[in-house]
């Protein structure tokens, strides 16, 4: 808005509302009439803010019953949008308040439905009879019977309902009736088909296993092998080097990092004999004893380093193949990644200096020892132009993808806060296109190989989280279903969001993937933008994300593309399916361990090639 302009300072100075008899005041370029269920006195409040938001002025005509607005033709439709967003949350009220009051008595005729509604209710009502049918004890003998002894650490009624009504579905699948002997705690399944009865208890002795087998957050290092034999030293880098999100707060002690430095003189076989033949010799004097024990120390150090390589790589497979194991039964979306980074350490021994085989065996297994893989390369694009350029000729850059994560507060059962994750993303229109939400993330595994004669090192994990049903009319899907995309030509988009009275928007992270195929994988360039919002905004506020990001951080990914392909089944897994994937695909001869090992490799030489 020009405030040097004179119309804009005849209209600005009245404030209010007003009435069209007793103010001379130029027509308005447009209109909003306000719905019956408003209550006028909050929209008054609300229209200086809705104003500067989308760059008009709105004024309350109290003689019309309506909004009166004056601005750009651009700005107009989106102060419309914001008050039809306010006005929404006051219908949904109304709704609700209509709900709870409504007389029981006489109620309007139902409409017919149509061909398709038809058919979609009497299979619905077929499903329901098929259910219903094999409910309780079967009051005939049946030919097939098995029974499965429930283990006590399961709290089967809490998990599958007092009658095991969470089985529904599964005893019309596979036309079973399954009951419980509650003195016994004997589960039982009976049917006219072996096949069908067997493979119902089983799907139940999987959701058993699947309870007792819960995965639990792990973290492990591994020391990569240097490329020649040498000492780890623990130091410090400079904080430029290191970059961190700046919502983090400050460490007390200083984080260090193993850098590993060469032994002089110890290159070849002939370097160690020549100094096992010293070492011999200086044991007849005594005063040589001081010299001798450094001498045989590096020695076994560079007899551990040779088998070294050998026994990182059966490590991570073992790591690999007990994570798999606990999470194949998961309903959960699951995500495995390869990330560069590096590897930080906040609580560690005080001694600076140690041997590879020191390291090995008396620090990386020790629990007392923390770190944080920092997965965040620079802040600024320009420094990945030269590694995208370095991925090669013959990479594939598929179109960039933006998705927005979510993290919001939801007003749960007995008004116990709820901590929730959606992702959204958004059509070119800047209407909502997909939206997931997740609860529970927990990270299964997370591998954290130290490169100390790298400056990038990286970390394989593996990350779930149960998906929310996405129905449009849960506390999540009003709040994801009023989101939308403000396009700006030349600028970047603004996400436009509305609180409701059981969601609360607390953090945003914007993510623009680029992603390069080099098959059988793909690299990942994320750049990621992140918004804390200082305080929480009034519900049916349309509120326009117009600052800058707080911070804008830059991060490499690679998969496997058969990964996602895979764990794609998990989500939708009924009770005690097993997806058709085993811990071995993830391990076999076409995705082998060392071809792995060798990409991760030679993107790191790549990124550090190409990095300043």
């Amino acid at each position: 808005m020009d405030y040097d302009d004179e119309t804009a300072q005849e209209w600005q100075i009245t404030g209010g509302d007003y009435s069209t008899e007793n103010n001379a005041i130029s027509e308005c370029n447009d209109y909003w009439f306000i719905p019956h269920y408003i209550q006028v006195e909050h929209l008054k409040k609300g229209l200086e803010k809705i104003g500067s938001d989308s760059g008009t002025h709105l004024l309350y005509n109290a003689n019309l019953e309506r909004i009166d607005i004056w601005g750009p033709g651009d700005s107009i439709p989106k102060a419309k949008a914001a008050l039809d967003r306010f006005s929404q949350h006051y219908f949904d009220m109304e709704l609700n308040r209509q709900r709870a009051t409504r007389a029981r008595g006489w109620a309007r005729p139902e409409r017919e439905l149509t061909p398709a509604e038809k058919k979609k209710a009497e299979r619905k009502e077929r499903q329901q009879k098929e259910q219903e049918r094999y409910l309780g004890i079967p009051k005939d003998v049946l030919p097939f019977q098995h029974c499965l002894l429930c283990p006590k650490e399961v709290p089967i009624f809490r998990l599958l309902g007092g009658n095991l009504q969470n089985l529904d579905k599964l005893r019309a699948e596979f036309r079973s009736f399954i009951w419980i002997e509650r003195d016994t705690m004997k589960l039982w399944a009976a049917g006219e088909n072996e096949l069908e009865v067997l493979t119902a208890i089983n799907r139940i002795k999987n959701f058993c296993i699947r309870f007792m087998n819960r995965p639990v957050d792990s973290c492990y290092h591994i020391l990569e092998k240097p490329s020649r034999p040498a000492e780890i030293h623990l130091v410090t880098r400079n904080p430029a080097t290191y970059v961190r999100p700046r919502n983090l707060k400050q460490e007390s002690s200083p984080i260090v990092f193993m850098e590993a430095k060469l032994l002089e003189g110890y290159e070849s076989l002939a370097d160690i004999d020549n100094h096992l033949a010293e070492s011999k010799e200086s044991r007849a004097g005594p005063s040589s004893w001081a010299n001798a024990a450094p001498v045989e120390r590096n020695v076994k150090s560079i007899k551990y380093f040779e088998n070294m390589q050998t026994s990182n790589k059966d490590n991570i497979r073992r790591f690999l193949r007990t994570s798999l194991d606990q999470i194949q039964l998961m309903d959960y979306e699951i995500r495995m990644r390869i990330r560069l980074g590096q590897v930080g350490l906040k609580e560690y021994p005080r001694r600076m200096v140690w041997s590879i085989d020191e390291v090995d065996e008396q620090v990386i297994p020790i629990k007392r020892l923390i770190s944080e893989f920092n997965p965040y390369i620079t802040r600024s694009a320009g420094a990945l132009a030269k590694f995208m350029t370095a991925l090669g000729p013959n990479h594939e850059v598929e179109a960039e993808h933006t998705q927005w994560s979510l993290a919001i507060l939801k007003r749960g059962e007995n008004n116990q806060v709820v901590h929730s994750e959606l992702e959204v993303s958004f059509r070119e229109d800047g209407k909502l296109a997909l939206w997931n939400g997740l609860v529970e993330r927990t990270k299964p595994l997370e591998i954290k190989v130290i490169c100390s004669e790298r400056k990038y090192s990286w970390a394989w994990d593996i990350s779930a989280a149960r998906r929310l049903p996405l129905d449009k009319f849960s506390p999540e899907g009003i709040f994801v279903h009023r989101l939308t995309l403000e396009k700006r030509p030349g600028f970047e988009n603004r996400m436009v969001f509305s609180n409701t009275t059981d969601v609360q928007l607390r953090r945003i992270r914007r993510e623009k993937r680029t992603l390069f195929s080099r098959a059988p994988w793909t690299v990942e360039v994320v750049e990621e933008s992140f918004w804390i919002l200082p305080e929480a905004y009034k519900p049916s506020m349309a509120n326009t994300l117009s600052g800058e990001p707080d911070d804008v951080l830059f991060s490499i990914s690679m998969y496997l593309d058969s990964w996602p392909s895979r764990f794609s089944e998990n989500p939708f897994l009924g009770v005690g399916q097993v997806p058709f994937w085993t811990p071995e695909d993830f391990l076999s001869e076409q995705e082998s361990l060392e071809s792995t090992l060798e990409f991760v490799s030679w993107v790191q030489n790549q990124l550090e090639s190409s990095m300043p």
